[in-house]
């Protein structure tokens, strides 16, 4: 009894000491939320979300991947997989958020994107609340949630990127694909000074060719908008992502050790540092994804 008692003391001198912070029921620990977006289409955005979605699973995280690439939508296709219902269905309140979920590779849960819902700002109030509370759900059981979104700068990109607690801008080597992703950058420090963007170069050769396009990028956000971005990693080009495509197959699965796997292996670790990182530093997240998402919507 006294060693017990001695060890409680020990246990509330240490808690006096170094206190865990009070959660309200708005600062409540849900999912990370990671949306990958583009300044234009056709630089593989999609087939890296599903990859990364892939790997975070395997490293031990509860992962959801979100397609969110309204009326083009195309995450199934790309992981094999055949929904039979999805965002549409929770939109008309046929179905709620675990009628819609797909069991995905490696345990990834997958919200298919709704070719009917072309563009969320469209939604009623009711639409809106009927979403936000069946989606909020699936942040509650969630360590992280892979947002792929659609190309460009429309307002329902801009939302989702916006409500998301890190940005992932991908692009490649060509001068108009680095013009759009510095240009999609701009736009969102332009609406969120404080975000948090991340920057993946693919379709390099090599190192050298990614850290030189990373290089120009990052330079011309410090001098001309002020702004650090943070560079996650690259994607090497490779004839198997295009193998992989065709089958209907992850690359990560079917070509574990090819070249651009290991690219993917390697900022997928990045990503996960970066959270385990945050949750050591004890970081809270004061609003929820899509509480925020819908609170810009309205």
């Amino acid at each position: 009894m006294r060693d017990q008692a001695e060890k409680l003391r020990e246990l509330a001198s240490r808690a006096k000491k170094d206190p865990l912070p009070l959660l309200t029921s708005n600062e409540m620990k849900s999912a990370k939320v990671i949306a990958v977006t583009s300044g234009k289409g056709g630089v593989g955005k999609s087939n890296l979300s599903a990859n990364l979605a892939i790997i975070l699973s395997q490293l031990g995280n509860k992962v959801a991947l979100f397609d969110a690439d309204l009326g083009l939508a195309n995450i199934d296709v790309i992981l094999g997989i055949t929904p039979r219902y999805n965002l549409t269905h929770v939109v008309n309140g046929e179905k709620n958020i675990k009628d819609v979920l797909i069991d995905g590779p490696a345990g990834v849960k997958v919200i298919a994107g709704g070719s009917g819902v072309h563009e969320l700002a469209q939604l009623s109030l009711e639409q809106i609340d009927k979403l936000t509370n069946n989606l909020s759900m699936l942040e509650e059981e969630m360590d992280i949630i892979l947002v792929d979104t659609g190309a460009g700068l429309s307002k329902s990109v801009l939302n989702f990127v916006l409500a998301a607690h890190e940005i992932m801008v991908v692009t490649m080597p060509e001068p108009t694909a680095i013009a759009d992703a510095y240009g999609v950058i701009k736009t969102i420090f332009y609406h969120n000074e404080e975000a948090k963007v991340n920057l993946v170069i693919n379709k390099v050769m090599n190192q050298k060719e990614a850290e030189k396009v990373a290089s120009r990028i990052m330079q011309v956000c410090n001098q001309f908008i002020g702004k650090k971005v943070n560079w996650l990693g690259y994607m090497v080009e490779d004839s198997r992502i295009t193998q992989a495509v065709r089958s209907q197959q992850p690359l990560i699965l079917t070509y574990p050790r090819c070249p651009a796997s290991q690219c993917l292996q390697r900022i997928a670790d990045s990503i996960n540092n970066m959270f385990l990182a945050e949750e050591e530093r004890r970081e809270v997240i004061s609003k929820n994804f899509f509480q925020k998402l819908f609170t810009l919507l309205r």
